[in-house]
């Protein structure tokens, strides 16, 4: 089996996990504090809720690109010379 079906199979699972993460959070989150004061746990809870959102879509950003690009390296899709190949007329 390539790194590649392998690394889809990670992804797949990832975006899985984060599903049930995403639905485990909001059922069972609580922010402690006072209605009509300014609520630092709710803006955390909320930042967390934003990561888990960003997690997703990085994970099926990796899984959906064919090349390499920022973070998102590519080994097949490379020069002779390690630098990375680009398809701009797709993306």
């Amino acid at each position: 089996m390539s790194e590649w079906q392998d690394l889809q199979k990670v992804l797949t699972k990832a975006i899985e996990l984060i599903k049930d993460l995403r639905k485990e959070f909001w059922t069972n989150v609580y922010v402690a504090g006072e209605e009509g004061t300014f609520n630092q746990e709710l803006e955390k809870a909320l930042r967390l809720a934003d990561f888990i959102e960003i997690g997703e879509l990085m994970a099926r950003d990796a899984l959906n690109r064919n090349e390499s690009c920022g973070g998102h390296f590519r080994v097949e899709y490379q020069t002779e010379d390690g630098e990375t190949k680009r398809d701009d007329e797709h993306y």
